[in-house]
């Protein structure tokens, strides 16, 4: 690799820094929302796009016109790489592999604040990037104590973030009611579960602990229409048993529209530890994590956040 290279993407403060063309591998979609908004803002610049699962939908919109092609493709007379460092597939870890073999530098987003260290390991094969980029001090905090001085740690602007309150804002000039008359509800998988030996899965048993405890935000729950938005990795038709199964006569599931629509929608938002809700936040909608007793901590390190079982707690 070229130290003339490396000295350049370790200073780099956004996208425009990076030695052309930039290489962008990405699955999941935490990581391909923030990268493709700094890449749209910077379109000018050329771009060779390796995306799968939910990033190929979000690059397609944000990006139209720059075609997803093929990993080794994408790599080829690439000036760096820039992928995320999701854990639903082994894409984004295969091209920092690829990279090093043809010594082209390579950057990583660390786009939430958990498991930092085995998003790099597949196989037992750990595949750090040449820097890793954060959004917030916090990450940048949790990245030295998981990497220490083993590689440079950047902080980027969150264009993402910026654009999608601003795009809320622009959708609904009305200010969030208080209490909420509309909750919307991001749906979001639970990779490990907190009690391997419980019949039904955890994100099942987390948003019937929301439906008990709704008079925790409101005073009038059977009153409050509740939106369920699934996860872009997952089916909507995996919530429909579910839903049918609710006496609530105010729950449906979102049209599959953009998260901006929904959240100008909504007066307040509740997730388990989704990134939608710091985006909710943002937009200046009330965001609430609905983990239930037993469950891990709300692991999103952002001011803000409530926690259903402490509202619970404080109001019994």
């Amino acid at each position: 690799m070229e130290w003339r290279k490396m000295s350049c993407i370790s200073r780099a403060s956004g996208i425009a820094d990076l030695p052309p063309p930039v290489a962008v591998c990405c699955h999941d979609a935490g990581a391909a929302n923030l990268i493709a908004a700094w890449a749209a803002a910077e379109s000018a610049r050329e771009y060779r796009i390796c995306a799968q699962g939910p990033a190929r939908a979000i690059f397609a919109q944000v990006l139209p016109g720059h075609d997803s092609r093929s990993l080794l493709a994408a790599l080829d007379g690439a000036g760096c790489l820039l992928s995320g460092s999701g854990w639903a597939g082994d894409l984004e870890h295969e091209s920092r592999l690829a990279a090093r073999r043809r010594g082209v530098p390579a950057l990583a987003v660390l786009d939430h604040w958990v498991n930092y260290r085995t998003r790099f390991v597949r196989n037992d094969v750990e595949a750090l990037p040449d820097v890793f980029i954060v959004t917030d001090a916090a990450a940048a905090q949790l990245a030295v104590e998981a990497f220490g001085a083993l590689r440079p740690i950047v902080m980027w602007r969150n264009r993402y973030l910026e654009n999608e309150a601003a795009r809320v804002a622009a959708l609904s000039s009305r200010r969030p009611c208080t209490p909420p008359a509309r909750l919307l509800v991001v749906l979001e998988p639970v990779r490990q579960d907190w009690d391997a030996d419980a019949a039904e899965p955890a994100e099942f048993r987390a948003l019937d602990y929301l439906m008990e405890n709704l008079g925790a935000l409101t005073p009038r729950p059977e009153d409050l229409m509740i939106r369920l938005r699934p996860h872009p990795a997952e089916m909507p038709s995996k919530y429909r048993p579910w839903a049918a199964r609710q006496r609530h006569s105010r729950l449906q599931l979102s049209a599959g529209t953009a998260l901006a629509e929904d959240l100008a929608w909504a007066d307040a938002v509740a997730g388990l530890q989704s990134y939608a809700l710091v985006v909710a936040l943002a937009a200046r909608r009330r965001a609430v994590s609905y983990l239930p007793p037993g469950a891990p901590a709300c692991s999103l390190r952002y001011p803000g956040v409530e926690r259903l079982a402490e509202l619970h707690k404080g109001g019994s």
